[in-house]
């Protein structure tokens, strides 16, 4: 998974969108009670990378995750390796729910888990 190898700001960025855009201007406020923290050149050539790699997209000042895709990866990360089938069954069960629950019903399930 990508997101892993992000600068630990940038997964900020990440964490602070999931639910609804947000500036850097607001995201320093929220994290550090700091405006300036995450004005630094070298955090802000990584959130352009994270926005080419697809991971967030910036919409004039304000960042925005793209939700669905963090959520089907790290749901398709999700890995128990069960040595019975039939558990494997029931996992495979598992994160088709998690994803129907999280993106089938995001006008509930982000504002509320993801926030």
């Amino acid at each position: 998974m990508v997101y892993n190898q992000l600068n630990p700001h940038v997964q900020l960025v990440i964490l602070s969108t999931l639910d609804k855009p947000r500036t850097l201007y607001d995201i320093g406020k929220l994290w550090y009670s700091n405006i300036g923290r995450f004005y630094n050149d070298y955090i802000i050539k990584q959130t352009e990378k994270a926005v080419r790699l697809k991971y967030i997209t910036k919409e004039n000042k304000a960042y925005k995750a793209n939700t669905p895709r963090i959520i089907l990866d790290a749901v398709n990360n999700i890995n128990f390796r069960f040595k019975d089938n039939r558990t494997n069954e029931y996992v495979k069960g598992y994160k088709l729910k998690l994803k129907s629950f999280y993106n089938d019903l995001k006008e509930f399930s982000y504002p509320t888990y993801l926030n």
